[in-house]
């Protein structure tokens, strides 16, 4: 008989272990950026001010993620930002929150679609098909659509197989990438030279580095998010996994997901001269080719990118669906979406509605990708000063204590609050700095997807309101 929660919905089943949970934290922060768009990080500020950027962003994401991890000691439960809200903040602003971290999870699984079929792309020229129509200055060729619509689809089907299945696919790629990934950066820096590395601080023509290092400290929130797949699936643990181990492993993840990125940037920049590689595309790569063998271990490195990129995929599939039944659960969206497959326990129309999402936004094409980063980030942004606050007035209410708690007491977490703010003002301001004199596209996006979210808002209150009314007449 399957474990009920307090409000008559089933309980999620599983029997996720400590080294899976690594893999769903990790495995979700690290996916394609780290070869996509490493020549973007060199060129905004060289690669001591790309690694100091990294540094700041990340002690700033590991204290949030301190943050999260006491919230997930406190509340167990599906959903994550989403369930926190709901417990200290209420339905409106819970909704609010679901709902544009709905739209997170849906962005990257679009962003990783568009950048697996970049990677098939340079590994299989012939997959380069003809180009259907331009969005965002870049043509979409149906090619990139084909593979990234079949590998959403499978991943949806993969999940619906439940949990133990997505986890041991997610354990398989993190585990087999990250082996190769530092196998082959690993070689790049005895056979290179720290020569190549100087300039180590230096911004595009006359712009400043440090502007460069404000804007990739600012999108650590999307380039070190990820960590949320660990309290997402928290009620799927092990028995032999408590909550604090699970709280601890999300500030891990973080951790290893800031020395990794540091380490591509230090391996790019002392292979290569690093003023050839900035604002290049796929600048891991040259820099790979460069090795004995080097086209054919470029090769190899770029199957270990689609492998990271598809681990992340899968992750924000898996956080996706979790999100939408503790919605459902709630009263926030159709309860149909919290109801999960009798024989594998999955959520299956919460799944079915992702994949759907997903193909839908492969067609806005490779162009949309770095809106897409931005636009994350901002939203990312206000989910961790809500989360900082939450942790924050828990603790006032008092109650019993939490098996997990920020080192440094509540002086920590107000820092983390401050610097969190200062991370959203930056992402927020970055767009409209980069695009003067114009109205930011992810502005746009964001104001688009609001009106969805209060039409949305609006419907599910109306269908819940004519459902209770017809029991009433029964």
């Amino acid at each position: 008989m399957e474990k009920q929660l307090e409000s008559g919905f089933q309980r999620l089943r599983g029997n996720v272990g400590r080294t899976q949970y690594f893999a769903l934290g990790f495995g979700c922060i690290i996916g394609s950026g780290w070869v996509v768009i490493a020549g973007d990080w060199l060129e905004a500020a060289g690669p001591g001010g790309a690694i100091l950027g990294f540094l700041l962003g990340g002690a700033v994401i590991a204290l949030v993620g301190a943050c999260y991890a006491e919230l997930t000691s406190q509340v167990p439960e599906a959903g994550s930002e989403f369930a926190y809200a709901r417990r200290v903040f209420g339905e409106r602003t819970a909704f609010a929150v679901g709902w544009f971290l709905l739209l997170y999870f849906i962005a990257v699984a679009v962003f990783e679609g568009l950048a697996l079929a970049w990677i098939f792309e340079l590994i299989w020229p012939l997959t380069r098909s003809a180009d259907l129509y331009t969005t965002f200055g870049q043509q979409v060729p149906l090619g990139a659509i084909v593979i990234g619509a079949t590998v959403a689809i499978a991943i949806a089907a993969i999940n619906f197989l439940g949990v133990g299945a997505a986890a041991r696919l997610q354990s398989v790629l993190t585990y087999g990438f990250l082996a190769v990934a530092i196998a082959l950066l690993g070689w790049l820096i005895p056979l290179g030279s720290f020569e190549n590395a100087q300039p180590l601080f230096k911004g595009p023509g006359d712009t400043p580095w440090y502007y460069g290092t404000l804007w990739i400290f600012a999108t650590c929130a999307f380039l070190l998010n990820g960590f949320q797949a660990i309290p997402q699936v928290v009620e799927e643990r092990s028995s032999s996994v408590s909550l604090a181990h699970v709280a601890g492993l999300i500030v891990v993840s973080i951790v290893a997901g800031v020395a990794f990125y540091c380490f591509v940037i230090l391996a790019n920049s002392v292979a290569v001269p690093w003023t050839k590689l900035a604002g290049t595309e796929m600048a891991t790569v040259t820099a790979v080719k460069t090795l004995p063998w080097g086209n054919q271990l470029a090769v190899v490195l770029l199957l270990a990118a689609a492998a990271s990129l598809i681990k992340t995929w899968n992750g924000m599939v898996m956080m996706a669906a979790r999100l939408m039944v503790a919605m459902a659960r709630a009263g926030a969206l159709p309860a149909s979406f919290a109801t999960l497959d009798q024989r594998f326990g999955s959520p299956a129309r919460a799944l079915l509605f992702i994949a759907i999402m997903n193909v839908a936004g492969l067609l806005l094409g490779r162009g949309a990708i770095i809106p897409i980063i931005n636009m994350c980030s901002m939203t990312l942004t206000l989910t961790f000063i809500m989360c900082c606050t939450a942790v924050i007035l828990l603790r006032r209410r008092g109650g019993a204590p939490a098996p997990f708690t920020v080192p440094g007491g509540t002086s920590v977490i107000l820092l983390t609050l401050l610097a969190a703010t200062a991370m959203a003002i930056t992402a927020f301001a970055s767009p409209i700095f980069n695009n003067p004199g114009s109205i930011p596209t992810e502005y746009i996006l964001l104001v688009v997807w609001s009106a969805a979210g209060a039409v949305f808002a609006w419907l599910t209150v109306k269908s819940r309101g004519n459902r209770v009314v017809a029991e009433g007449r029964v």
